[in-house]
């Protein structure tokens, strides 16, 4: 007896009289597939939507070793594919904060062709080469979001079509409905994931090797790593996938050499280095004594992203007096370089507001007064807000809190330190409306779980507060002007559970 892709062949004419054909292969050697959703895992599905009407592309490389193989009497005697490299055009768009459109191309570029091994049994097949795989199709229908629910539940109902050639593995020879249901858990900076679902396809099989419905689980996680240079919403991943044969879940033995179980472990890393790119890398391997079908022996993924913002505005070749790449005509303070946040004017006190509508240019100070400082105290509570009489400023672009914010931070800390009574706080992020909406609302999160985390290090516990953000939602007045987009970046706290004491204590702030 020989065993072929980890699997028992049967060489007895009795395995063929069981099954019409079977060299009938329409199945893909590469059963698990990265996901096209923008805020999921790698091949997890998540129930965090991103940005409403925000597009991202992804080319993603793929590369398998070792997912079909010849073992005899448990000796591995080769492999009969060796490798195969696909290549994916992935496209995510977020049409509501409910459901998001996804779609994948799958192009194999190369795949390994070994089948000369089985000559020897008796089996002159042909061999395989690349081509179209089966298009994936990936609605996601967020139920419940996971930054408002307990658990984030999401529903995927994904269908593969028929477009890749059954003869060289690289698709079936119906369409296959997947839905998932995604779990989606976040905490502190961990994102806790699953997927339970079902894979419904025609049964089909090459030799004894069977391939039919399966369901499937997969777990794992996500943790966000602190911001590295221009590297930004740096996150490690982890995760594992299993696939069990609806007509024999949890078999062993023979039945489970005919019927395998996909069972593989992904680990990676995904960050943005730019304000609409981002990257992805990961490599796993399947769980197995020996590598083959649904359990490889490498596998290693990179992608690259773009998220597009169709509102950008171009750049103009007109005159530039003071040479800071901002034309005249667009340019507040022609004759003095700037940034073109504002408007190609200078900031010479560093709050963020421009000198040209910044009442004392030599001293920061909140937007609200003009950009003229204000003295303690800071902070002020008036209903089921607390009211900051300063600013919190951030590095532009970026989620680093500037030093001169530090005393207003304190004094929030201490604030909330004096008053147990107050048991929830969330922490909001607004920006102003420069960019994308999806880079607004990835920075907005950023800079509300920037301040959160500082809270936490100056003494306030981690269950008293959430963080969010609002992107350029709720802006508080004009973003036509410098002075109007100064006064909507901002950060606010938002009292969400309040105990009062038996005695209410008169406020001294």
């Amino acid at each position: 007896m020989a065993r072929f892709v980890f699997v028992a062949i049967f060489i007895a004419s009795g395995l063929a009289g069981a099954q019409t054909d079977q060299f009938a292969r329409r199945f893909d050697l590469v059963a698990t597939k990265h996901t096209a959703a923008q805020e999921s895992g790698i091949t997890l599905e998540s129930a965090s939507p991103a940005a409403e009407k925000s597009l991202a592309l992804s080319l993603l490389f793929d590369w398998n070793v070792g997912i079909l193989a010849l073992v005899m009497q448990e000796q591995k005697v080769g492999d009969v594919v060796p490798y195969r490299v696909d290549f994916h055009l992935l496209g995510a768009y977020q049409l509501h904060p409910r459901v998001e459109l996804a779609a994948d191309l799958p192009v194999a570029v190369a795949q390994g062709d070994n089948f000369a091994l089985l000559n020897q049994y008796g089996y002159a097949e042909p061999g395989v080469s690349g081509g179209l795989g089966d298009i994936r199709l990936l609605p996601r229908f967020i139920l419940f979001p996971a930054r408002d629910s307990p658990v984030g539940v999401a529903l995927v109902t994904e269908l593969r079509l028929p477009t890749g050639s059954g003869r060289n593995f690289l698709g079936e020879s119906a369409p296959v409905f997947a839905p998932r249901v995604a779990l989606d858990r976040p905490i502190g900076p961990f994102r806790l994931l699953a997927n339970l679902g079902v894979r419904l396809r025609k049964q089909t099989q090459y030799l004894n090797l069977i391939v039919g419905s399966e369901y499937t689980v997969s777990v794992g996680g996500m943790y966000r790593l602190p911001d590295l240079g221009r590297f930004v919403d740096i996150n490690a991943m982890a995760e594992m996938n299993l696939a069990m044969p609806t007509a024999s879940p949890f078999s062993l033995g023979e039945l489970a050499d005919e019927r395998k179980s996909a069972w593989e472990a992904l680990i990676g890393l995904r960050s943005k280095f730019a304000e609409h790119w981002g990257a992805e890398l990961a490599m796993g391997r399947g769980i197995a004594v020996h590598p083959g079908y649904a359990r490889e022996a490498f596998r290693a993924i990179a992608s690259i992203r773009n998220d597009f913002d169709f509102s950008a505005r171009r750049p103009s070749l007109l005159a530039d007096s003071d040479g800071d790449g901002i034309p005249d005509s667009e340019d507040a303070c022609p004759t003095q370089p700037g940034l073109a946040e504002f408007d190609g004017c200078p900031d010479s006190d560093g709050d963020q507001i421009p000198d040209n509508v910044d009442k004392c240019p030599k001293e920061p100070g909140p937007a609200e007064n003009g950009g003229c400082p204000l003295g303690p105290p800071f902070v002020v509570l008036e209903g089921a807000q607390i009211r900051l009489r300063g600013s919190v400023v951030f590095d532009l672009g970026q989620a680093t809190i500037q030093k001169q914010s530090f005393p207003v931070l304190d004094e929030v800390a201490a604030v909330l330190k004096s008053r147990p009574e107050i048991e929830l706080l969330e922490v909001e992020g607004h920006t102003d409306n420069r960019g994308g909406r999806a880079y607004n609302q990835d920075l907005s999160e950023r800079r509300a779980r920037a301040v959160l985390d500082y809270l936490v290090k100056h003494g306030v516990q981690q269950r008293r507060l959430r963080s969010r953000g609002f992107a350029y939602d709720r802006p508080l007045t004009s973003n036509e002007d410098a002075l109007g987009r100064a006064k909507n970046r901002r950060v606010e706290f938002q009292i969400l559970k309040n105990e009062p004491k038996r005695e209410q204590a008169a406020i001294s702030r």
